[in-house]
């Protein structure tokens, strides 16, 4: 079964945080590779039950998870269906990789527009934490 420390929150990134999308689905799909990769068959159901709960204790909408639960589920038992071993495949061209900070909406658009053309974009968030909190040694 899925382990969890005594001092497992179920913290994890709100729905509603200034966050990108991509972000909230990847935590999504993290938490069900965990919970399906890593236990046993007969604990599958009560893990993604618990997947459920929690990401629901962090206002994710029930509609977004049920579907990209749904979607994570069917990838991963396809996944194990067309396992191909492409020895002769070739070399991917190289990826060009721009950061940009985060700014709902505004970021969306670039993203489009620069996808479009061929790079891929790592958001970068400007507001963290240690930026906000100053705590010097006394």
């Amino acid at each position: 079964n899925w382990f969890r420390k005594p001092t497992w929150s179920g913290r994890y990134i709100n729905f509603y945080s200034n966050h990108p999308l991509k972000y909230k689905i990847n935590t999504i799909y993290n938490l069900v590779d965990h919970a399906i990769l890593l236990s046993d068959n007969c604990f599958k159901q009560e893990n993604i039950k618990l997947i459920f709960d929690t990401l629901v204790n962090n206002c994710f909408p029930e509609h977004i998870i049920h579907r990209h639960i749904r979607k994570r589920i069917n990838f991963l038992n396809n996944r194990d269906l067309n396992d191909t071993d492409d020895t002769n495949s070739t070399r991917p061209d190289k990826t060009h990789f721009i950061t940009i900070p985060y700014v709902e909406h505004t970021s969306q658009d670039l993203y489009r527009l620069l996808r479009n053309n061929g790079f891929n974009i790592v958001y970068k968030i400007t507001k963290k934490l240690n930026n906000l909190i100053r705590c010097g040694k006394d």
